[in-house]
């Protein structure tokens, strides 16, 4: 009995179907984690084409070691890693972002092609698609001519939530052995416009300032003072609690609002840390242990969170008039009716503040390694340094030149 022979990886062979006439170009692959034998085989309509496709296969073979051996759809592979993979990786917020990509862009224009047969150019046709999509819902699916003069559409940033979604998914599946290229990776990712209306300056801050005192009956108005103060992140103020409170203000947990579906989720997962405050509300850990900081407690934010916390003893620092947690979103249009209030319109975000925050700290020479401290960057593209431990001086002398500066006295 003859014995069988074996052909080596990245050997190939070529032969006509007698079935249907088409070219077989058939190339060795590396043996599955099973030992059981691999293949890959394409078929073309011309010998010729056939032949170049295995000189193509057999060069993809020699670079990457493997080749992909199913023929994965676009549609596919995001449906696979956005409910088996993205969901143990990614916070809600995050997940949500990739699942609207992919459900308005990638799959809508790229869905049918094949994973390994992307371009370069199918990325740019990404690109294109966002940043010519209207902003307003409404005017989404009119023709270009039919768009109003002035139509604001979708920012880079949004273009770019979508190039790192279909860049995510390409790192798994090369991961995953289904293809060997992330043609993302050969394209530049979107650059968003920094907004020069996303902080406020330091007149317009005083500006603020003194609405807020002239009016104190103004909602929450310890809490947009300590904004400003500190360059807190929105959840880490609504978050604080009284027992948090000392001679340092502790910011180790946010106030976050979930689906129950997605706190369901998340309070599967090891790395997540969650305590149910009411509703929607709960608190949690901050992504990375390094945004964890303990700012001083000097005047003029001890003044204010005195002021906030009145006579109670626990629970939350900032809450609504009935005493409940006041939920982000409603911080957000709170923030937005205050400036408009003002008179300073409603560009600025809550979010800006941390970036008044920082601009008006540089103004007032404070070094970078306490600016970090104080708003809690853990990057040197940040603030171009770290340090794990907080200058309780140095931080406490700033913070207080700051309140001086913005006409704060607690």
């Amino acid at each position: 009995m003859a014995k069988a022979t074996h052909r080596d990886k990245g050997s190939g062979g070529l032969h006509k179907r007698a079935s249907d006439g088409m070219w077989i170009a058939t190339i060795e692959l590396p043996p599955g984690p099973d030992g059981k034998r691999r293949r890959k085989t394409v078929a073309r309509k011309d010998r010729g084409e056939a032949q170049r496709e295995l000189r193509r296969l057999r060069s993809e073979l020699d670079a990457a070691g493997d080749l992909p051996t199913r023929n994965l759809r676009v549609a596919d592979w995001m449906r696979h890693y956005l409910q088996d993979v993205a969901p143990t990786k990614d916070r809600p917020k995050t997940l949500t972002g990739k699942v609207a990509a992919s459900r308005d862009y990638i799959v809508p224009l790229l869905g049918r092609k094949r994973l390994d047969r992307l371009t370069t150019d199918d990325v740019y046709t990404l690109h294109r698609a966002v940043l010519n999509t209207p902003k307003k819902k409404e005017l989404r699916g009119l023709d270009p001519d039919q768009l109003p003069e002035g139509t604001i559409m979708l920012s880079p940033s949004a273009a770019a939530v979508v190039h790192n979604t279909l860049a995510a998914a390409l790192n798994v599946a090369i991961r995953e052995r289904k293809i060997n290229v992330n043609v993302c990776d050969l394209v530049d990712r979107p650059r968003p416009r920094r907004s020069e209306d996303n902080a406020l300056s330091t007149e317009q801050a005083r500006t603020l300032v003194r609405h807020i005192v002239d009016h104190p009956e103004t909602p929450l108005a310890e809490l947009w003072l300590m904004y400003l103060l500190t360059g807190a992140r929105r959840a880490e103020l609504l978050g604080t609690e009284i027992e948090r409170v000392t001679d340092v203000i502790d910011l180790s947990w946010q106030l976050q609002a979930f689906q129950p579906k997605e706190i369901k989720h998340l309070r599967g997962r090891p790395d997540f840390e969650a305590r149910h405050v009411a509703g929607s509300c709960y608190l949690t850990r901050p992504k990375t242990s390094g945004s964890w900081r303990t700012p001083p407690n000097v005047d003029p934010l001890r003044t204010l969170m005195s002021r906030a916390i009145g006579p109670r003893e626990s629970g939350l620092v900032f809450v609504r008039e009935d005493g409940g947690p006041v939920h982000p979103d409603a911080a957000t249009h709170g923030w937005k009716r205050l400036l408009a209030d003002a008179g300073l319109g409603e560009d600025v975000t809550l979010h800006g503040t941390r970036h008044t925050a920082v601009d008006l700290l540089y103004e007032m020479g404070v070094p970078e390694h306490v600016i970090m401290q104080i708003v809690g960057h853990t990057g040197r593209a940040m603030t171009r340094s770290y340090r794990t431990r907080m200058d309780l001086d140095s931080a406490g002398t700033a913070l207080s030149g700051l309140g001086e500066r913005l006409g704060i006295t607690g």
